[in-house]
């Protein structure tokens, strides 16, 4: 029998779930290779069956199927399966929609801090609106924090537009568009099309203090972003 080739499987990460692959063959590859690793208890391989049938990926879509695999790694441990399960139960898909049992997983998720800042976005995005938890915009904006300095393009915009409209603590319009420029670099559209429309109100001066502040945080691996 073949051994599954792990290495080859985390240089994807969670990028190899969580966008579409185009090489079908490998796909079946690698679930031929996985499937008998996850029935032996490996959490790794649980985690990447669990994708494949939420995505109906070289399988059939099966919510059910999928949650179950998600499950037995995330009680494993693996953060990666405790946020495709939490937004199993905040979607109500495969299961009854439960926003507390949806946080919770975000929650072990986040805790570990291992996520690319996915926990932290999801457990941010549930205090910003209330989801299994009483609605606390100044938790919001922390966990935001978190996420943006784990690398979460998605969270360096939400926390940018938290700054902007004073959200969860004071305005500050230079932090924002700092982390809207921080956003777009790496792709986020949402980002680069406010940056757009900030660029044109900004002072040469104003311009510059961004630009030096976003490139301090590229720099250093966004852990000095102001």
């Amino acid at each position: 029998m073949r051994q599954c080739n792990l290495k080859k499987l985390l240089a994807y990460g969670l990028a190899a779930i969580l966008i579409p692959i185009s090489h079908a063959g490998e796909w079946r590859e690698w679930y031929e290779d996985i499937l008998p690793k996850a029935h032996n208890g490996d959490a790794e391989a649980q985690y990447y069956l669990c994708g494949m049938y939420l995505r109906g990926k070289e399988v059939p879509l099966d919510y059910e199927q999928g949650n179950e695999w998600c499950r037995k790694s995330a009680e494993q441990g693996f953060a990666g399966a405790q946020i495709w399960l939490g937004n199993s139960y905040h979607a109500g898909r495969g299961v009854a929609k439960d926003y507390d049992v949806a946080f919770r997983w975000y929650k072990m998720a986040a805790d570990q801090g291992d996520t690319g800042g996915d926990g932290e976005l999801q457990v941010g995005k549930a205090y910003y609106s209330g989801d299994g938890v009483p609605r606390d915009l100044y938790l919001a904006h922390q966990w935001y924090e978190k996420a943006s300095m784990h690398g979460s393009k998605e969270g360096q915009f939400l926390l940018g537009r938290m700054y902007m409209r004073g959200k969860g603590g004071p305005k500050n319009f230079l932090l924002a568009d700092m982390w809207f420029s921080v956003s777009a670099a790496e792709g986020h559209k949402r980002s680069k099309d406010i940056l757009d429309r900030r660029r044109a109100v900004w002072t040469e001066i104003e311009l510059m203090a961004v630009q030096a502040l976003a490139s301090k945080c590229h720099e250093t691996n966004y852990h000095d972003c102001g």
